[in-house]
């Protein structure tokens, strides 16, 4: 089930205020967290909506939708600290955290990191949802647009 709303705005704003996390956001960063948004069909102005959710003093970073819908979001948001070629501490914890919350272990939190790694190794980061021909991240599980699944083999 893809998120709408107000879920969309927060599943944003989780990915910004980790990508502004050590007080800038780099252009690596900016370009990851734009191109999830279109892979969300996100609208600008709910990335803007998000933007200013993440820049609020108060805001913590929360799991959003179904599982599905938060296991994508900690994918998304390990390849947004990682793009730029550095994991600072901060993001780190909150990543950590956030996995835990979803119930996702360390071990799979490794298997979904090396995942990421070997993604931006490649240099291939997109492939094509055979559902709804939504563009999805190589080491998408389920389709964020539709839910259908997506294997790594399909890319």
């Amino acid at each position: 089930m893809a998120l709408v709303g107000e879920e969309l705005v927060m599943y944003l704003a989780n990915l910004v205020s980790v990508a502004r996390i050590d007080g800038s956001v780099s252009p690596k960063k900016s370009e990851a967290v734009a191109r999830i948004q279109k892979r969300m069909g996100a609208k600008k102005t709910e990335l803007n909506k998000a933007m200013k959710l993440a820049e609020r003093d108060d805001y913590k970073i929360e799991p959003i939708g179904h599982f599905t819908d938060k296991v994508q979001n900690l994918e998304d948001l390990l390849y947004v600290s990682v793009v730029d070629g550095e994991i600072h501490a901060q993001e780190e914890t909150i990543i950590v955290n956030f996995a835990k919350d979803i119930g996702v272990t360390q071990d799979q939190l490794n298997l979904i990191m090396g995942d990421i790694n070997r993604l931006l190794a490649s240099g291939t980061a997109r492939s094509s949802c055979r559902a709804c021909d939504a563009e999805v991240p190589v080491i998408t599980r389920f389709c964020a647009k539709c839910g259908a699944a997506v294997s790594m083999a399909d890319s």
